[in-house]
């Protein structure tokens, strides 16, 4: 490994710095046209008693180059041209480029007076560039933010000792004070990655100015051929993209991540970090963080879908989001809120129902619809049994089902509350939402009622091949003939007279609480000769929930227990490995 100097000291810019007290007294210089682009190399042979014939009524941008040693001198010259001339000056950078051992190429001793001094001489900058300070702190980038409305492009970089020196404090001025450089699109600082403070409060900057693109650069000194040059370690952006890939899991279990995941965040921060990243960690993020559980949050992204990304343009269907979890209402407390699903309590105790909200309804249609072309995974997490059609004064079941039947292309639905009961008749004459997705290959419904009229809107799914019943309901649930009823529904859908199944293939998993055990020994017999090639796999998963004292009763405990069982594999993409197990 090639030694690494820490810090420069041979530079001619060590020589102390001129305090406000000790300027020296300046006169107004004449006034020249010069040359629009101004460039000086060096700091004695080219400025000293000449700058003025070159920074004219003409000039447009100035330049120091590689063996200029920048200093509060420099800017104090600058301070004294005619406001004609400085008016009109729009650029001005010095290059930090050359850190040789008698290396003359340096802004070490521009301080934070001299930055102020050149943000009131420079109004009209809109782009302004100073590589290798040491002295700048975030008083002096203040300066040049609150003094300079036109500016676009800000870099105050410095060498490897000079990070001490921010504090993230102009992150929070400048969120503080939107009025300071409004058109700003590009702020280049020091890294400073390791201060928590510095960090969180550039996330809150960029989240208040979504067009500004915060950059944090590193320079570091190798020595090569016997003296020594600037490096800076860089990535190739393929190996960025590999990186900012591999966050999202390789596997068959594909999760659909919280808002305060570590997945999430960090999705969220890479959008950050360039052009060039952003579009793959937006991508990322529309695919795998649809998570929603609040009704603010419904609201919000129902708003962002239709909307075009501020910077690739591209709005949410250009992502093809494929994976939604919906749950607008928070879990009650295990035991002290009434349980829809498996109790009728008199008409007088029913609560109100949190669904007759006809405005998180549209808003659930809206995002629906929107979702609709690449959505292919579905968790719901409603409690769509809380209202029934006929106290729908409202309509709102009828906006849900709507919006349920435009997912054409779901693979997988996992409904945790109920049967996805989205009818909006009482007479049970609509058929199952579920039934109209011909791309139906897994479906997991809580509580559902085990019958023939469930077989025969399974075989109306081609492409059905799991299906999970935690809680099944029926008239025998612990021992019922599911191949029996099965194999019927199937010989009438196709009008076949065999004896044995010949259908498609199917795993079924009931899922329960161990207290409740299934038991299908009595029909051994009768369905090995049904389905000899155990086409029909029908499978028993006992759920052992750990101890929970917040439970007041039994029921109460096997409801959440289940529920929780599923939504936690839902989430996680394990669900249907887990039933195979």
């Amino acid at each position: 490994m090639p030694p690494i100097r820490t810090a420069k000291i041979n530079s001619a810019a060590d020589a102390p710095v001129i305090s406000l007290e000790r300027q020296k007294q300046r006169l107004m210089k004449p006034v020249f046209k010069g040359v629009k682009d101004a460039t000086f190399n060096y700091s004695e042979r080219e400025w000293d008693g000449l700058f003025f014939k070159q920074i004219g009524t003409t000039t447009r941008i100035i330049t120091f180059g590689h063996h200029f040693v920048l200093t509060d001198d420099h800017i104090d010259d600058i301070a004294v041209l005619q406001r004609q001339v400085r008016e009109k000056i729009t650029q001005l950078a010095f290059r930090y480029t050359d850190v040789s051992y008698d290396a003359k190429n340096d802004a070490g001793a521009v301080t934070n007076q001299g930055a102020i001094r050149l943000a009131t001489a420079l109004p009209n900058l809109k782009s302004l560039e100073l590589q290798g300070t040491r002295e700048i702190t975030d008083e002096g980038i203040a300066a040049f933010l609150k003094s300079m409305p036109n500016l676009k492009i800000l870099e105050v970089s410095g060498g490897m000792s000079s990070t001490e020196n921010l504090t993230g404090e102009v992150f929070d001025e400048l969120r503080e004070h939107p009025e300071w450089a409004p058109d700003l699109k590009s702020l280049v600082m020091v890294n400073n990655e390791s201060d928590k403070e510095f960090m969180k409060s550039m996330r809150e900057l960029t989240r208040a100015r979504p067009t500004l693109i915060v950059s944090l650069v590193s320079t570091g000194q190798e020595k090569k051929w016997g003296d020594w040059e600037l490096t800076e370690v860089k990535l190739p952006l393929e190996v960025i993209l590999l990186v900012v890939e591999n966050l999202i899991s390789g596997t068959i279990h594909r999760s659909i991540f919280s808002a305060s995941n570590v997945v999430t965040k960090t999705l969220l921060s890479c959008t950050l970090v360039s052009r060039a990243v952003n579009p793959t960690a937006t991508r990322l993020l529309w695919q795998n963080c649809l998570y929603i559980d609040s009704k603010d949050r419904l609201y919000r992204c129902r708003d962002s879908v239709s909307q075009q990304g501020i910077v690739t343009g591209r709005s949410c269907e250009a992502y093809r989001p494929t994976r939604l979890f919906l749950r607008l209402f928070p879990d009650p407390s295990p035991g002290l809120t009434p349980e829809f699903v498996d109790e009728m309590p008199e008409e007088d105790d029913f609560p109100p129902s949190p669904l007759e909200d006809i405005d998180m309804c549209e808003a659930v249609k809206s995002l629906l619809l929107t979702l609709a072309p690449s959505l292919t995974t579905v968790v719901v997490d409603m409690p769509l049994r809380s209202l029934y059609p006929a106290d729908d004064e409202l309509g709102v079941r009828k906006l849900l089902r709507e919006g349920f039947e435009a997912l054409v292309n779901i693979e997988e639905l996992v409904s945790i509350n109920d049967e996805l009961y989205l009818a909006t008749k009482d007479d049970h004459s609509e058929p199952q939402v579920w039934t109209k997705w011909p791309n139906l290959q897994r479906i997991s419904l809580y509580n559902v009622y085990m019958g023939p009229e469930l077989w025969k809107d399974m075989l109306l799914c081609p492409q059905l091949r799991k299906a999970v019943f935690p809680r099944a309901d029926s008239d025998n649930s612990r021992r019922h003939d599911i191949k029996g009823e099965l194999f019927t529904a199937w010989a009438e859908a196709t009008g076949q007279s065999s004896q044995k199944y010949q259908g498609p293939e199917i795993t079924i998993a009931l899922c329960d609480w161990y207290r409740q055990p299934y038991d299908f020994v009595s029909y051994t017999e009768s369905w090995r000769d049904l389905d000899p090639d155990n086409l029909m796999s029908i499978r028993t998963v006992i759920i052992d929930p750990q101890y929970d004292p917040a439970f007041q009763n039994l029921d109460d405990e096997q409801i959440y227990t289940c529920k929780n069982w599923i939504r936690e594999r839902a989430l996680r993409g394990s669900l249907w490995h887990d039933i195979s197990l």
